[in-house]
């Protein structure tokens, strides 16, 4: 345990008898004192409530009232701030309990690429997963492939694999012809318009 002057063993011995009584929790007594959890765990060592039926109880209702909250539609700051929970434990708390937001930063999902693998296999009568890799086009000499990516907003050929396993999957599932390799796909690339 680490100890120093502004830390008296009584002060510590106090903070322990806090939490082992569950009348506050590490997160509660860091606020109140100035310093982060971690230093309070570090001063009052490891407490050995983890194994206890007790804690694990509290753990219970601590998901049940996040559970709650999440039902009435507050954010997960809201909840942290009402509870006194940190962020990070409100987070585990409510996907222990099944409990998941949509991320707003995720653009595609797996019907949305298949569609637009078929609208750019129709617009321009291929799609190559260099089409969906503009640093690997830039690095094949071939910048226009690249501006086409950014101009349309497609997916990265890591985002199709990340939901397919694999490009090839990506194209099974979508019902397209594989592009063409070796000497028919030469210049293919170049074709920006519309091949209707």
């Amino acid at each position: 345990m680490a100890r120093s002057r502004r830390w008296p063993p009584e002060k510590i011995e106090a903070m322990r008898k806090e939490l082992l009584q569950d009348e506050m929790t590490f997160q509660q007594i860091a606020d109140r004192e100035g310093v982060s959890r971690q230093l309070i765990h570090q001063l009052v060592g490891n407490l050995g409530r983890k194994n206890t039926w007790k804690a694990k109880l509290q753990m219970h209702d601590n998901q049940e009232k996040v559970r709650e909250l999440v039902e009435a539609d507050q954010s997960d700051e809201q909840i942290a701030t009402e509870t006194g929970f940190a962020l990070s434990t409100v987070k585990t708390h409510r996907i222990n309990a099944g409990m998941h937001r949509p991320n707003p930063r995720k653009k595609w999902t797996p019907e949305l690429i298949i569609q637009f693998a078929q609208e750019w296999h129709r617009r321009f009568g291929y799609l190559a997963s260099t089409d969906w890799n503009p640093a690997l086009a830039v690095r094949y000499g071939q910048p226009e492939r690249a501006h086409r990516f950014y101009e349309l907003g497609a997916p990265l050929t890591n985002t199709v694999i990340h939901y397919f396993g694999s490009w090839s999957e990506m194209i099974r599932q979508s019902g397209l012809p594989p592009a063409p390799r070796g000497y028919r796909a030469r210049g293919r690339w170049k074709i920006d318009q519309p091949s209707d």
